[in-house]
C-alpha cells in the first residue's frame, strides 16, 4: 500500500517513477490472495496499463494485465475500472501504429458506460474515441462525438479525473485538432485556449503539455510559423521534463514541423529524425508518423537530398495507407507531389496529377478541407512548369481565397506574396 501511495504521489507528472512503484505493487501482490486486497489489485492493474501506453509495454504483457484485471473488475461489478481498462488498452494501440485494433476495444468500453448510465463514465469512455476518429480521418463522426462530449462537459468539467486521470479539457484539445483539419482555425484556437484554462484550474501539467503539442501542430497546419515554433518549444520543454515517451515523440516531431515552416531546415531535420527514431525504438507514439515522415522528406529536399526525400515520401504514403490514416495520407501525398515537382522537367506529369487527384479525393471523403488549398498550390506549381500562366493564377487565387476564409493567415500571406510577384 505504501508503494501505491508513492505511485499516486508521483502521478502523471512523473510517470517513470509512478510506473516503478506500480510495478513493485504488482510484484508484492503476486503472493497475496486476500480478498481485502482486491481493490489494490484493480488499481495496480489499471495503472500498469495506463502508464504502459505512455512509457511502452509489450502487446503480450499489456493484454495479459488487461484480461486479468478486467476479469476481477467484472467479478467485483466495478464498471469504472472496466472503462478505464478499455480506455488504456485502446490508447495502447491508437497511439502507436495499429489504430484499427483500438476500435472494438473502445466501442466495448462505450457500451459498458452507456449500460451503466453514469455521465462521467460515458464521457471517459468516449474521450479517446473522438481522438481515434480524428486520427482515422472520420472527421464528421469525430465532430459529432465531440458535440456529445461538450454536452457532458457542461454537467461537470471535472468529469474523467477519477476514472482516467484527465479532466474534460482533453475534449477541448481533441476539438481543437479536429477543427484544424476541417479548416476552422479560429474555432480551433479557441478550443485550445479553453482547454488550457480548464487544465490550469485543475493543475494538470501533463494535460497542458499535450495541449501545446496539438496546438502547435494545428498552427503548423494553419501556416502560423512564429506562434507554432514558440508553442512547440514549450511543448518539448514540458514533455521532456515529464518524461512520457509518447508525448516526447509527438512534441519533438511537431517542433520539427514548426522549424521547417520557419525555414530552419537543419534543426528541423534533427528534431524530426529524433522523433521518428524515438518512436521506432520504443514502438510507441507513432500517431504522427506519416506527417513527420512527409515533413522530413520535404526538409531533405530543401537540404539538397532529393533521392532520400522521395524515399521518405513514399514511406509516408505507404504507412498512412496501411494504418488507415487518411488525413495523414493527404499530407504524405502532398509531400510526394512536391518531390516530383522538384524533379527534372515534367516527365512525371501524369504521376503528379494522379497524386494530387488522390489527395483531393481524400479531402472530399474525410472532410479535411484545411488541406484543399495546399493541393491547389501544388497544381499551380505544375501549371507553372507547363508554362500555363492562366491556370497557375487561377489555382493560386482560389487557394488564397480558401486560406483566407479558413483563417489560415500564414499560408494566405505566402500565396499573396507569390501572386504579387507574378503581377
Amino acid at each position: 500500500m505504501w508503494h501505491g501511495r508513492a505511485a499516486e504521489a508521483a502521478g502523471f507528472d512523473s510517470p517513470t517513477e509512478a510506473l516503478r512503484h506500480w510495478e513493485r505493487v504488482s510484484e508484492l501482490l503476486q503472493a497475496e490472495t486476500s480478498a481485502d486486497l482486491a481493490a489494490l489489485r484493480l488499481q495496480a492493474g489499471l495503472a500498469l496499463v495506463n502508464f504502459g501506453w505512455r512509457l511502452g509495454m509489450t502487446d503480450e504483457r499489456v493484454v495479459r494485465i488487461f484480461e486479468q484485471t478486467r476479469a476481477l473488475a467484472v467479478e467485483q461489478g466495478d464498471a469504472r475500472t472496466q472503462i478505464g481498462l478499455h480506455y488504456a488498452l485502446g490508447l495502447h494501440y491508437a497511439a502507436d501504429d495499429e489504430p484499427q485494433r483500438a476500435i472494438p476495444i473502445l466501442e466495448e468500453g462505450i457500451a459498458v458506460a452507456d449500460a451503466n448510465g453514469d455521465p462521467e463514465l460515458r464521457w471517459a469512455a468516449r474521450e479517446p474515441y473522438e481522438w481515434l476518429l480524428w486520427r482515422l480521418g472520420e472527421l464528421d463522426k469525430a465532430l459529432r462525438t465531440s458535440e456529445e462530449q461538450m454536452a457532458l462537459h457542461a454537467i461537470d468539467p471535472a468529469f474523467g479525473i477519477e476514472t482516467i486521470g484527465f479532466s474534460t479539457a482533453n475534449s477541448f484539445q481533441h476539438r481543437g485538432i479536429i477543427f484544424a483539419d476541417v479548416g476552422r482555425f479560429r474555432e480551433s484556437e479557441e478550443a485550445f485556449r479553453r482547454a488550457e484554462e480548464i487544465e490550469r484550474s485543475f493543475d494538470e501539467n501533463e494535460q497542458m503539455s499535450w495541449n501545446d503539442l496539438f496546438r502547435a501542430h494545428a498552427l503548423v497546419t494553419a501556416g502560423d510559423a512564429r506562434t507554432a515554433l514558440s508553442i512547440a518549444r514549450r511543448a518539448v520543454e514540458a514533455c521532456d521534463k515529464i518524461g512520457s515517451t509518447v508525448a516526447r515523440t509527438g512534441a519533438h516531431g511537431v517542433l520539427g514541423e514548426a522549424l521547417a515552416l520557419s525555414g530552419e531546415m537543419e534543426a528541423a531535420r534533427q528534431s524530426l529524425e529524433f522523433s521518428l527514431q524515438l518512436g521506432r525504438d520504443e514502438k510507441l507514439g507513432r500517431y504522427f508518423e506519416p506527417q513527420f515522415l512527409a515533413g522530413l522528406s520535404e526538409v531533405q529536399l530543401a537540404l539538397g537530398d532529393a533521392p532520400r526525400g522521395q524515399s521518405l515520401a513514399e514511406e509516408a504514403v505507404a504507412i498512412a495507407s496501411r494504418t488507415g490514416q487518411r488525413v495523414g495520407e493527404i499530407r504524405a501525398l502532398l509531400a510526394r507531389a512536391r518531390l516530383l515537382l522538384a524533379g527534372p522537367g515534367v516527365a512525371d506529369r501524369d504521376e503528379i496529377e494522379s497524386t494530387l487527384n488522390r489527395a483531393r479525393s481524400l479531402v472530399a471523403s474525410t472532410g479535411a478541407r484545411a488541406h484543399e488549398p495546399q493541393i491547389l498550390v501544388e497544381r499551380a506549381r505544375l501549371s507553372d512548369l507547363l508554362s500555363d500562366g492562366t491556370d497557375r493564377d487561377r489555382w493560386l487565387n482560389e487557394a488564397h481565397r480558401l486560406f483566407t476564409e479558413m483563417g489560415a493567415t500564414g499560408h494566405a500571406e505566402r500565396v499573396a506574396t507569390r501572386l504579387a510577384d507574378r503581377a
